[in-house]
């Protein structure tokens, strides 16, 4: 503030009411502009300003793994539902290594929004192919840090823990609006500035920066006058493969880092780095990981939780209710429940440690005007499958592997997976070929013109011999 005796000095009502004094400019211009930043915009100034410096090396490849959202910056198109086709940007998870700065995977999702079951999908294809993180895994805050499917501890046994605790690593979080702490988003970043040349790029700022070639385009698509890609978009599948091979090729292209360099910076590509920075023992070999064979292969891509089976509505776990005949004698008991989310369609209970059940999920009905159908999958309790689209799992190719260690379990957890997953295939294949029975009895019906009864003896037999004298006829 100036001093009355140097304000009075002025004129109080200047013609130009932005003027300010040559003298006065030079004294306090410098502070103004070191602190504009922080009165408009402190976030910026924040990520900005001084900082820690991070030692990487005592972290190797391989001991912690890294994940975040990313609205990439090019749109390309999926079907509406309603006869055409709508322009989306998506979201896109990838699982990075954080010493390496290596992708090790990635899920693209054809939606605005993601859930906690998008995160644990890609979580467990990256962790079956490459194996568990030594050490841990470094997310966000929000529903990264909430969800029960993620950081968010359920009842398991006397205590209420993770599922990476379960598997014998840790979850860390960093603060909220601190990018600059997760590599993650230094990998987004770089990985963003590959796609500048692609069909459909928006830029980083759609609504400041507007390429007017582009909107027009998407304003064709939306009034129908022109298909996607004859507008120059991609289709899902298309771009799914796009950012496969944009992934493989980050992996391979040498870029300048501190990370990989430890304390200084060194030129090494993801793929270089992931290889030579394993962690490794005092003979100089690499640390092995765990890597869950197939029949433990549950403990990792299940979500686990003790529950207690109510009188009424059976079994509830994330929101969902699975009962049958067999959840009724069991009202009031706890079990540990398994879930795997990307077949929510039934459950799979344990009880007195090694018996195990096969629970289908309880469909929901309209509210009104249900049909009789819907009110027989309700009594039978057939499992209903997830909403939306499904997401699309990368499986990108790898030039090294570090060694795996055997996993030791006791011969009862063994045992427990073989049976979960006998029952779970008994289970798909029961639904499979009630599926094409279905599907070939409505063939029939249209063909005959008879209608489908319900409980008809030898209903396929008789509809199929009716086809049969139809076309001799015709």
């Amino acid at each position: 503030m100036l001093s009355p005796e140097t304000a009075g000095r002025y004129t109080a009502n200047p013609a130009d009411l932005s003027y300010v004094p040559a003298a006065i400019r030079r004294l306090a211009g410098p502070e103004a502009s070191t602190l504009a930043d922080h009165f408009h915009r402190p976030r910026y100034a924040k990520l900005n300003g001084a900082h820690a410096i991070r030692d990487w090396r005592e972290v190797g490849a391989g001991d912690w793994f890294s994940s975040d959202d990313f609205t990439l910056e090019v749109y390309f198109y999926i079907p509406d539902g309603q006869g055409w086709w709508k322009l989306t940007r998506g979201q896109w998870l990838p699982l990075v290594d954080c010493r390496s700065k290596k992708i090790l995977d990635f899920i693209l999702i054809p939606e605005k929004h993601y859930t906690a079951g998008n995160i644990r999908t890609v979580i467990n294809h990256g962790c079956s192919r490459w194996g568990l993180p030594r050490r841990g895994f470094h997310f966000e805050c929000g529903t990264w840090k909430q969800a029960s499917l993620l950081g968010g501890p359920v009842p398991f046994g006397d205590v209420e823990t993770t599922f990476a605790e379960r598997l014998g690593v840790r979850i860390i979080h960093a603060r909220p609006g601190n990018a600059r702490a997760k590599i993650v988003e230094n990998v987004g970043k770089l990985f963003q500035g590959r796609l500048r040349g692609e069909q459909g790029w928006c830029g980083p700022n759609e609504q400041v920066f507007k390429r007017e070639e582009l909107q027009r385009a998407a304003r064709d698509v939306a009034a129908r006058r022109m298909a996607p890609w004859e507008a120059g978009f991609l289709s899902f599948e298309q771009w799914f493969k796009r950012l496969e091979e944009h992934a493989a090729a980050y992996n391979q292209a040498p870029q300048a880092s501190r990370v990989m360099g430890g304390n200084r910076e060194v030129t090494m590509s993801p793929d270089e780095a992931w290889e030579t920075l394993q962690s490794r023992d005092d003979g100089g070999a690499v640390i092995p990981v765990v890597k869950l064979p197939d029949d433990l292969r549950y403990l990792l891509v299940m979500h686990a939780q003790k529950v207690t089976v109510r009188a009424k509505g059976g079994i509830r776990c994330l929101n969902r209710t699975y009962a049958n005949a067999e959840t009724a004698r069991l009202a009031g008991r706890e079990v540990t429940v398994y879930l795997d989310h990307e077949r929510p369609e039934h459950v799979q209970v344990v009880l007195d440690g090694d018996h195990v059940l096969t629970v289908p999920r309880v469909p929901s009905v309209p509210a009104f005007d249900a049909s009789p159908e819907h009110f027989k999958s309700v009594a039978d309790t057939a499992g209903a499958h997830n909403r939306g689209l499904s997401a699309r799992v990368s499986e990108l190719k790898a030039r090294f592997m570090p060694p795996t260690r055997r996993v030791y379990a006791d011969q009862a957890s063994v045992a427990q997976g073989r049976v979960m997953a006998e029952q779970s295939r008994a289970f798909k294949e029961a639904e499979r070929s009630a599926g094409h029975k279905d599907a070939r009895l409505k063939a029939l019906s249209r063909s005959t013109g008879m209608p489908i009864l319900e409980d008809a003896p030898d209903l396929e037999r008789g509809l199929t011999e009716m086809n049969k004298f139809l076309s001799h006829v015709d």
